[in-house]
């Protein structure tokens, strides 16, 4: 299919010029120099057509805009396919409104109208060796740009008519673009940079200490994917190394930017305009951090990123092959390599497990798991349970977290770091042994205080203390330590939290034991559900499990246990477990998990605390803040919260419908901010 000469002159919506055998136009097309060719001299011309887009091809408010897609730089040939793949995902029907020509090298063009547009720009590229060092795979042709179109010696039309160009919304014009840059292989000229740009900016407003700057660390040590989900971006879809990702608030599947490595650094790649970071841009880990922490000073991004540890190790960087690094013999090393390789052969004993929480292994023999929470959320009454089901396994209360029997009365090792010893003696009396029906300590029961004594002296004597009882006992039941914090100078001394917490991974595999380890929330993180500091980073990646308690928001009476990692099971599997105190047997209870009618009640009372006209990213950080979740379960509250008809949401932002009067002091003003330093919720 094509269109006639005659049906080109006859449209004065498009400005059509004309172009010699090269394809080079026959005039000045410049928005000042333009004149719209006669209809004799489009009906008489033998050569190509062109169509200029931006504003000489408007109709209405909408400009005339066109994509192309040049399949012949594709290596493996499958460009078109998984771009229309790409879009059909994002915005099902899309496709089908654009204007698709077909070029004369087997490309495509697509063809629109948009409200906004902007000048040519390059949307997809991939290395290439030539001089040129890329290759362009799919641009757009805007303001000042051009295309050649039917009948055009070549080109075909594939879909609709650009006699009657379509206009597009320009949230699907960002489809478009958000799936075409899909495909773009950053250039390393943007990651040099940004890479001089934080240096320009540490130099300018920060320390002048050259040798040790902290952006530079955080480039190459940053967790800044996890720095984006905590602030709401989601990973949507994996390519290769490069994670897409979707913006705060985006419940579609278009994506709005991506996170790629590029020399080892992850580089952020914005397309979405409705964020605080600037489209088409890209930002180094310090420039995201400096941003979304730091409010974009510099100055506190060093002073933070300093205190967090993001500085050089002071010392010489040996290589791994240096003969020097190698301290012990050749034969030493060879037996050790021997013990330590699996095969298909080796006698490796079954996995033995200590914790059982709903059906799910939380902890076995040789690993370690974390226990993380606010001040005040509950943790002290699993610890006591834990210890006390680890002396008798049978005792009353908590059905569906279990302890493997202690049979043969191994060490029950205890120990805590931040009660005093008359608290610390208080909960032993008072509601560790009362539940396992001991009156006195039974021997194999070994509780320490360690509050007064420092990190070197700490490490020594728990070190010590397992070497002694496992010798003397042949094994260890179980070990908790509460206040693992206090094991280390810092929670964000890197050095020291790797060397710890490989130093419990190695005391559990020697000594055949699980470690319950007891770590705080972060309390000056948005998010208070991340553990503090490297500390809490390093156990969420060698930990067999990581739990979470928080307080129920609508009961703050109810405190509630979930897994936040678990290595051999499914975190909806685990569910919740919720328990309070109970003042007729005077311990904490197992008040199972919440039902519909609960859950109403609680999404109820949390949807009472948004203010109308609240965005949805907005009001997202208000629950994790508030109620003490994730990102991801506050967002499904509030996809909840609308299917309960409690909240309706327009244009990403949400009105709440009142069932109820609200309590006073409820602010329904979004002019009005909450008095600085009150909760949320």
């Amino acid at each position: 299919m094509s269109y006639s000469r005659e049906e080109l002159a006859d449209n004065k919506d498009l400005a059509i010029i004309l172009l010699l055998e090269d394809k080079s136009p026959m005039q000045k097309i410049s928005k000042e120099n333009y004149v719209r060719v006669s209809d004799d001299q489009i009906k008489a011309h033998k050569y190509g057509f062109g169509l200029l887009a931006g504003e000489r091809s408007k109709y209405g408010d909408a400009l005339a805009e066109i994509i192309d897609i040049d399949l012949k730089y594709s290596l493996d040939g499958t460009l078109w396919k998984d771009y229309k793949a790409e879009i059909q995902a994002a915005a099902p029907g899309l496709l089908k409104k654009l204007v698709i020509h077909k070029t004369i090298n087997s490309g495509f063009h697509f063809l629109y109208r948009c409200q906004f547009i902007e000048g040519n720009k390059k949307l997809a590229k991939r290395r290439d060796d030539g001089p040129s060092k890329t290759k362009v795979l799919i641009e757009t042709r805007g303001e000042g740009g051009y295309v050649v179109v039917p009948p055009s010696k070549g080109y075909e039309v594939m879909n609709n008519s650009m006699l009657d160009l379509p206009e597009i919304s320009v949230q699907e014009r960002e489809v478009l673009f958000s799936c075409a840059k899909i495909f773009n292989e950053t250039d390393d000229s943007e990651l040099r940079t940004e890479l001089a740009s934080d240096r320009r900016m540490y130099n300018r407003q920060a320390t002048r200490h050259e040798d040790n700057n902290p952006f530079e660390e955080y480039n190459k040590r940053g967790d800044v994917l996890r720095l984006l989900t905590d602030h709401g971006w989601s990973v949507a879809k994996e390519k290769g190394t490069k994670k897409l990702l979707k913006r705060p608030g985006e419940t579609s599947n278009n994506y709005g930017a991506d996170l790629d490595i590029i020399d080892g650094i992850y580089m952020f790649h914005v397309y979405t305009s409705s964020t605080q970071f600037q489209v088409d841009k890209t930002y180094s880990p310090s420039q995201i951090f400096t941003m979304l922490e730091c409010d974009d000073d510099w100055t506190i991004a060093a002073r933070k990123l300093r205190k967090d540890g993001y500085i050089k190790t002071p010392g010489k960087r040996r290589d791994i092959a240096d003969v020097e690094f190698i301290q012990r013999p050749d034969n030493e090393i060879e037996a050790t390599l021997k013990e330590a390789r699996i095969t298909s052969s080796t006698d490796v004993p079954p996995m033995y497990e200590l914790i059982g929480i709903n059906d799910t292994l939380v902890l076995s023999r040789g690993n370690v798991v974390g226990l993380s929470g606010a001040v005040k959320a509950g943790k002290s009454a699993i610890i006591n349970l834990l210890l006390s089901k680890s002396i008798n396994a049978k005792c009353e209360g908590f059905p569906t977290i279990n302890v493997k029997e202690n049979r043969g009365g191994k060490p029950v090792v205890h120990i805590d770091t931040e009660q005093s010893k008359s608290k610390h003696k208080e909960n032993i009396m008072k509601w560790i042994l009362p539940r396992t029906g001991f009156k006195e300590t039974p021997p194999f029961f070994h509780s320490y205080n360690f509050r007064s004594y420092t990190v070197q002296q700490s490490r020594e004597m728990l070190v010590w203390l397992l070497a002694k009882l496992y010798k003397e006992h042949g094994g260890i039941h179980m070990v908790l330590i509460d206040g693992i914090s206090e094991f280390v100078r810092s929670p964000n001394d890197e050095e020291g939290c790797f060397t710890l917490v490989k130093l419990l991974m190695e005391l559990s595999s020697q000594y055949d034991t699980g470690i319950v380890v007891v770590i705080h929330t972060n309390p000056t993180y948005e998010n208070t559900t991340k553990e503090r500091g490297h500390l809490g980073s390093e156990l969420q990646r060698k930990a067999e499990s990581m739990l979470g308690i928080v307080n129920d928001v609508a009961n703050p009476k109810i405190s509630i246990m979930n897994a936040r990692w678990l290595r051999n099971g499914d975190k909806v599997d685990f569910g919740e477990i919720h328990y309070s105190f109970d003042s007729e047997l005077m311990r904490h209870e197992q008040v199972g998990i919440q039902g519909e009618a609960d859950e109403f009640t609680r999404l109820k009372a949390i949807s009472q605390k948004i203010r109308n006209n609240t965005s949805i990213t907005e009001a997202r950080q208000m629950i994790v803040r508030g109620a003490n979740v994730t990102t991801t379960k506050a967002k499904s509250m509030i996809n909840n919260m609308k299917d309960l008809g409690l909240i309706e949401i327009q244009n990403n932002y949400i009105f709440r419908i009142d069932l109820t009067p609200i309590a006073d002091g409820d602010n329904d003003n979004p002019g009005v901010e909450e008095e600085k330093g009150s909760a949320p919720f």
